[in-house]
Formats: C-alpha cells, structure tokens, sequence
C-alpha cells in the first residue's frame, strides 16, 4: 500500500466491495502506466470508536468524525491507533479532508500536516 503523490485534477478510480459489515475501498490515482493504488477498509465504529466512522489503512485504524458543513462533508480525526493500541492525539495527522461536489463533479480533497497542537 502506498498513498498518492500530490496532485491536481489527477483521475482516479474507486471501487467498493462490501464485505461482512464493512467496505474495501480501492482507489486508483493516475492512469495505468503510473497508477498508485491503495485500500482502506470502513466500518462503524465500534468500542473507543462509537459513534464514529472507523478507517483502516493497514495497521492504522482512525475513528473519524463526519461533519456536513460550507457543502462539504468533512472527515475529522477524533481517535486513531496502531495495531489496536491508542495513540496520543498529538501524534496523529491533523489537517483538512473533505468531499463535495463542484459542477456536477465528485471531489475528495485531504492535505495532512504530521504533529497536531495539543
């Protein structure tokens, strides 16, 4: 698994498998010469995550919370862990993720900043 170079008006390509009581998601950035795939498992949360969507990436599980808001909906990190091991908050990736639709359009919109203020 490895995550997309950045990028802008990259194609991408997303299929979905429901699986049990969760969804694969399998997302393709680029065409296929230079595509970058990576899959993420959802589910609802569930224990520590309650109440939240719960992503896994990995060994990297986050509880996250969906939050409508300006036409978006934004994925906030409220929780995340390694291995099923909770990690301290100001750990974890801070920054914006959010999707929306823009002329017609789907857009999934995430920057990341490593190190959060407390």
């Amino acid at each position: 698994m490895r995550f997309p170079k950045a990028g802008r008006d990259v194609p991408v390509t997303v299929t979905f498998r429901v699986e049990q009581e969760c969804e694969r998601w399998r997302r393709t950035f680029g065409d296929n010469s230079s595509a970058s795939t990576f899959e993420s498992i959802q589910a609802q949360g569930e224990g520590g995550f309650d109440r939240l969507l719960s992503e896994r990436f990995g060994p990297f599980s986050f509880g996250l919370a969906l939050v409508v808001e300006d036409a978006r909906l934004w994925l906030v990190v409220r929780r995340w862990s390694f291995a099923g091991l909770p990690l301290p908050p100001a750990w974890a990736s801070c920054g914006k993720a959010y999707e929306s639709a823009e002329d017609g359009r789907f857009n999934s919109t995430s920057r990341s900043v490593i190190g959060c203020p407390a």
